[in-house]
C-alpha cells in the first residue's frame, strides 16, 4: 500500500498529545506564519469560539478541521485521525487550484449575504470550505469525503454552479 506524502501519521508519534502539538505547527505554519491567499485575499482563521480537546484549548478552525460531529450529538465534535492526518491538505488545495485547475473543482454559493468557496478535487475526495468576508477569506473546514452520497451531492452542487 503506498501512503500519501502528504498524509501526517498519527502512528509516527507516540503519543496523540505528540501528534497533535506537531499538526498543530505545521497547520500554524501554513495559514499563520506563511501568508496563504485566496484569489489575492489573506486567509485567516477562525479563533473563537475555542474548543477543548484532551484538556487543552484550540482556535476554532484547527479544531474543526481535526474533529468530526458525533453521530448521535451534532454539538459534540470528536477527534478524527483521517481529517487530522491531512493537517497539510486545505494548503495544498487551496494553492493547488491556483495554478492546477484541471486537478480542481471550486465553485461558490451565497445564502444569508455569506459566499462560501468549495474546493475540491476532481474525485471529490476532499472538501475545503472558505468563508468570504469584507476584506479577507476564511477557513472555516477541510475534510475528507467519507461517502459516495455526499460525493454526488457535492458533483451535482458544482454541475449546478457551473
Amino acid at each position: 500500500m503506498t501512503v500519501n506524502p502528504l498524509l501526517i501519521l498519527l502512528s509516527d508519534y507516540s503519543s496523540q498529545g505528540e501528534f497533535l502539538d506537531a499538526i498543530l505547527k505545521l497547520f500554524l505554519g501554513d495559514f499563520v506564519t506563511n501568508t496563504t491567499k485566496f484569489r489575492s485575499q489573506k486567509i485567516v482563521l477562525k479563533k473563537r469560539p475555542t474548543n477543548w480537546l484532551d484538556g487543552i484549548e484550540y482556535d476554532w478552525t484547527f479544531h474543526h478541521i481535526i474533529t468530526k460531529e458525533n453521530q448521535n450529538n451534532d454539538n459534540i465534535r470528536e477527534f478524527n485521525i483521517a481529517r487530522a492526518e491531512r493537517i497539510k491538505f486545505p494548503k495544498l488545495y487551496i494553492d493547488d487550484h491556483q495554478t492546477s485547475l484541471s486537478n480542481y473543482k471550486i465553485w461558490s454559493r451565497t445564502k444569508n449575504n455569506e459566499t462560501k468557496y468549495y474546493i475540491s478535487d476532481n474525485n471529490y475526495d476532499y472538501l475545503v470550505i472558505l468563508s468570504q468576508r469584507k476584506n479577507y477569506i476564511m477557513l472555516l473546514s477541510a475534510f475528507p469525503i467519507e461517502t459516495n452520497h455526499y460525493k454526488y451531492k457535492l458533483k451535482k452542487e458544482y454541475e449546478q454552479y457551473k
